[in-house]
């Protein structure tokens, strides 16, 4: 296995697009991990006043942590990556900021087992040991960016704790770097480690398959095609360059089963409106 392998877990950050069109005052910054502080995609927004302050959430392979800054209800919600499309509810009208990472930065952290957060959602406290009370000025900072320092100093010791996880690190690499087309048994032969283990491993400490989060990778490198070409017309174009799939058809079908429709119904309602 080759130890100096390129690490991409520090700057690779999937997309959720609908939740930056479907809020307002949508801001991010995104952030590389160091000695104290997990690499991570920081943002914040406001949901909406009328209407429904839904969005949509899609497979990411992350774990989001959503800060709900109501002074009068404040709450804390961890959640896991989704399998295929989900509805997220919102407070109307309220303020919201967000930290998004890999789960393999915290395993050594957390309370739970990874898989059980799987397309599932937990107070911040089951999620780590910590007192909530410690983490109230986040949720009251004025400024995006005091949110951020906040949330750095507050968090940053307890979630850099870490388990050896080496391996799941370099697979991770791995498929990263291929955007998502390399197979559970490529990456076996790479490692020596057997199929089995690997997969044992990898759900341990990022709570999805390599299958599973390979397949959600080239979905979000394809994803950010789509919103790069902006037409229809240049799909498969798009997808060429920045995704691998068999043909047209294997790329529509595994659009469709985590967007739940196709790349062209979704181009015409999120991109052409």
């Amino acid at each position: 296995m080759n130890e100096f392998v390129t690490d991409t877990t520090n700057a690779y950050i999937p997309l959720q697009p609908e939740m930056a069109w479907q809020t307002a005052d949508y801001q991010e910054y995104k952030a590389r991990g160091d000695a104290h502080h997990i690499p991570a995609l920081y943002y914040q927004f406001r949901s909406k006043g009328v209407g429904s302050p839904d969005f949509v959430a899609i497979p990411d392979g992350h774990v989001d942590m959503l800060f709900t800054c109501d002074a009068s209800q404040p709450n804390i919600q961890v959640y896991g990556s989704v399998l295929s499309k989900r509805t997220i509810t919102l407070k109307s009208d309220t303020n919201y900021f967000g930290v998004r990472f890999l789960s393999l930065h915290v395993t050594g952290s957390s309370k739970i087992d990874m898989k059980d957060l799987i397309s599932q959602s937990c107070p911040l406290s089951d999620f780590i040991k910590l007192n909530t009370k410690s983490v109230e000025p986040i949720l009251t900072a004025a400024t995006f960016t005091e949110k951020i320092r906040l949330f750095q100093e507050i968090l940053g010791e307890v979630l850099t704790t870490q388990q050896d996880s080496r391996l799941v690190r370099f697979a991770l690499n791995r498929m990263i770097m291929a955007k998502g087309n390399m197979s559970v048994k490529d990456l076996a032969a790479e490692t020596t480690y057997s199929e089995r283990y690997l997969r044992k491993q990898f759900e341990h400490f990022v709570g999805l398959s390599p299958k599973v989060f390979s397949q959600i990778t080239r979905f979000q490198h394809a994803l950010n095609g789509l919103i790069t070409a902006q037409q229809a017309s240049a799909i498969w174009d798009s997808i060429s360059e920045h995704a691998y799939y068999y043909d047209q058809a294997h790329f529509i079908n595994e659009f469709k089963k985590f967007y739940q429709e196709t790349p062209h119904a979704w181009m015409k309602r999120c991109l052409q409106e």
